[in-house]
């Protein structure tokens, strides 16, 4: 219950990383950190980060964090720690 309660603060709060046009791989280092400190965050894709579709980068960022994919609404990402 506490982890779906999480999920809905953030929705609502600010992203906490926001991916533009260096792409998803130069964020890497400070998504693990931001996912260790909250366990649930929210990311964000600018319209010059979507060079691919949505899905393939929130798939690609889950498996190189090891962290899993809870929802993608429009632009926006939200993932879980493992």
């Amino acid at each position: 219950m506490l982890i779906n309660r999480k999920i809905k603060e953030v929705w609502k709060d600010n992203p906490h990383i926001i991916i533009g046009k260096h792409g998803w791989e130069s964020v890497i280092d400070e998504f693990k950190r931001q996912i260790k400190k909250n366990k649930v965050i929210k990311v964000k894709l600018l319209k010059s980060a979507r060079v691919h579709p949505v899905e393939e980068i929130a798939q690609s960022l889950a498996e190189k964090t090891n962290s899993k994919l809870i929802e993608i609404r429009g632009y926006q990402i939200i993932f879980f720690k493992r």
